[in-house]
């Protein structure tokens, strides 16, 4: 080959290493969607680590449907808003601290905490916060027990609570 070839092939490959680079290199700005795994859920006053699942993450405002005068046209305005239960789950362990404060409920005495389900990244740092006030527990379930080798039995908590916001 003489110099003239071995030239342009040398600048074709940079060339098309460079728009290779350009292509896969990742954007500055990239917001990748969070792993569903990895989350935290805190609640005053209770060692809570280890919940497996969180469900109930959820705010919903109700509509009033209304018209003026003789209009045949339906009109909307925001009503309550209610924050959904939230179900946690855990593996049953010999800390009784949700069955405690669920009991506490049971008779009357118990008081409201705050709580919240915090969101990781892949290295387990903080990226989202929801916060939940005067939450309280309304039911408790220890899961199916099942006789098969391999399993861990689960305890269940319901809380419903009166705000949420995203911290």
């Amino acid at each position: 080959m003489d110099r003239k070839m071995i030239f342009a092939l040398i600048a074709a490959t940079i060339f098309s290493l460079s728009i290779s680079a350009v292509v896969i290199a990742p954007s500055p700005t990239r917001n990748d969607p969070l792993p569903d795994h990895k989350f935290v859920v805190e609640i005053d006053g209770i060692a809570s680590s280890g919940f497996t699942l969180v469900e109930g993450i959820r705010s919903t405002t109700d509509v009033i449907e209304y018209r003026e005068g003789n209009e045949n046209d339906v009109r909307y305005l925001p009503g309550l808003t209610r924050v959904g239960a939230l179900t946690l789950q855990r593996g049953l362990t010999e800390n009784s601290e949700l069955w405690d404060w669920y009991k506490e409920f049971k008779s009357g005495l118990g008081t409201r905490r705050a709580m919240s389900i915090i969101i990781q990244d892949h290295s387990r740092n903080e990226r989202v916060r929801f916060n939940f006030q005067e939450c309280f527990p309304v039911q408790y379930e220890v899961l199916p027990l099942d006789s098969t080798p391999g399993g861990t039995a689960t305890e269940e908590l319901e809380v419903v609570c009166e705000r949420m916001d995203w911290a």
